[in-house]
């Protein structure tokens, strides 16, 4: 048991070392805390217990609410990356914690929020993905390599244009910042830029508004030319399958993709990864729905994307903490805390979100991108924050 006498130094010590720079900080609440592990043994052992109770609601509590708004933002056509930018700018504004103490950890703790709403995308096609593997399995033992699923490759297309497109860009304009000497420690490209600057994730939440209603625009105008062919019989009759729809038959559950929409989708998800704010996945359903899918396919070859993706970039960000030696600065158990709530509320999510946007608009969603971007300029506009260094 503590004694007024004899309070827990180690306790206190251990709280001294976690909050060292936010002791250190013009808070109100911190400096106050600072004064008083200064002051009489009588209270110390008080502060310290006030100080772990902090570290609950705002520590772990706060990654419990990042991760929520991952799993809940990730499929939706509302950017993640943005409420993930708007949650760490009130962090720093009120002086929470992440369990971060840099710009490049809390970088890296969204690829740890990204990596749960990973398992839970590939837990929720886990059927489907078993069905392909599968049959690949299969065609691969048989010999039969024209009968391979072109899903395979079509994701495959998809894939290495997003990579090229975004390393092609962020190296190019790595050399170019380095070369002007605009460089610094936490923005070394021009995905660094747009992803430590709320202002521009913002505006491009704006931008993704727009994607969206031009998306229901497109399917409109579709459906109604639809309707009026579907009133004059065809010609010569119902097409037959070409070889590729029989090749098809390892993903029923979706309709044929063709190669230019795997190619549009690609470039769609490119300019979604270098533009932080734009979404992820109302950018790729964008472009697909303008090379020609209908929504519930661009919605599913939106998220079957995302899996190779997020993988890459785990790996990708993953390889940048490690030699870097940040691994001891991270709060392990906080951040996987933050991780399995993503996972948990991104599997209920996506499920709910392919049974939406089988039947309604999306306009509802533009909607409130523009507002939910005009809420982060107010606020930045009121407390602006200091650019990353």
């Amino acid at each position: 048991m503590l004694s007024l006498s004899h309070p827990a130094k180690g306790l206190e010590t251990l709280i001294h070392k976690r909050f060292k720079h936010s002791l250190q900080s013009s808070h109100p609440v911190f400096a106050m805390l600072a004064a008083t592990l200064k002051a009489s043994d009588r209270w110390a052992w008080l502060a310290v217990w006030v100080q772990c109770g902090l570290w609950f609601v705002m520590d772990l509590g706060h990654a419990i609410i990042k991760g929520v708004i991952q799993g809940l933002t990730e499929f939706l056509p509302v950017s993640s990356t943005a409420h993930l930018v708007f949650v760490d700018t009130l962090a720093r504004l009120f002086g929470w914690s992440t369990g971060a103490g840099s710009l490049r950890e809390e970088e890296f703790y969204d690829i740890l929020l990204h990596l749960g709403t990973l398992l839970a995308v590939t837990f929720y096609f886990r059927q489907e993905l078993g069905q392909l593997f599968r049959h690949l399995a299969q065609t691969l033992r048989g010999g039969q390599w024209s009968a391979i699923d072109p899903l395979f490759g079509q994701l495959g297309v998809s894939f290495i244009i997003t990579s090229v497109l975004a390393l092609g860009v962020v190296k190019l304009s790595a050399i170019v910042m380095a070369a002007m000497g605009w460089s610094t420690p936490a923005i070394q490209d021009l995905s660094d830029y747009y992803f430590h600057t709320p202002q521009w994730v913002a505006i491009h939440l704006v931008g993704t508004g727009f994607l969206l209603f031009w998306l229901e625009k497109t399917l409109h105008q579709r459906d109604s030319q639809t309707e009026i062919q579907t009133k004059i019989p065809p010609a010569n009759g119902p097409a037959s399958p070409t070889q590729e729809d029989s090749a098809r038959v390892a993903s029923p559950w979706m309709q044929r993709v063709t190669w230019p929409q795997a190619v549009a989708v690609g470039v769609a998800q490119g300019w979604a990864a270098i533009f932080h704010g734009f979404s992820r996945s109302g950018t790729t359903m964008t472009g697909g729905v303008l090379a020609g899918m209908d929504r519930l396919t661009a919605a599913r070859y939106s998220f079957l994307l995302s899996i190779p993706t997020f993988m890459a970039v785990a790996l990708y960000e993953g390889i940048k903490v490690f030699s870097h030696g940040l691994t001891a600065q991270l709060d392990w158990p906080v951040m996987l805390l933050g991780t399995v709530a993503s996972t948990v509320v991104g599997y209920f999510c996506v499920s709910g979100f392919i049974r939406y946007v089988a039947a309604r608009s999306l306009k509802g969603f533009a909607v409130y991108c523009w507002a939910m971007a005009a809420l982060m300029l107010y606020l930045l506009s009121v407390v602006p924050v200091a650019p990353a260094g």
